[in-house]
């Protein structure tokens, strides 16, 4: 009977917010974060992010931490700040370098 209630609960969606043990793993997830003070127009790389607990709401995972490498910072930030979709911005100069390789290039 209970494995009924939660296929129906399922299939209407009735559920109201997340579990105990999901809220759990969700705070056991990495965001990214700046490693040491960067400038705005700083290039990411691999010596100034890495990653910490907690995921929030509004921070890059860790799962798009190679995303992120490339692209530029939009402001300044200080050493330890989690890090933000409105943190990063694109490379202009990174793309228009690569634009054009061989395997971009359109026939």
């Amino acid at each position: 009977m209970v494995k009924n209630i939660r296929t129906v609960e399922t299939s209407c969606n009735t559920r109201n917010g997340d579990s105990e043990s999901e809220l759990n793993f969700t705070r056991a997830q990495r965001s990214v974060i700046v490693k040491g003070d960067v400038k705005k127009g700083d290039i990411i790389t691999q010596d100034n992010i890495t990653t910490k607990r907690p995921l929030l709401e509004d921070s890059i995972p860790a799962i798009d931490y190679y995303n992120t490498i490339g692209k530029v910072f939009t402001k300044d930030l200080k050493d330890d700040m989690i890090l933000r979709l409105d943190n990063i911005g694109e490379n202009n100069e990174w793309n228009d370098r690569f634009s054009n390789n061989r395997w971009n290039r359109k026939s």
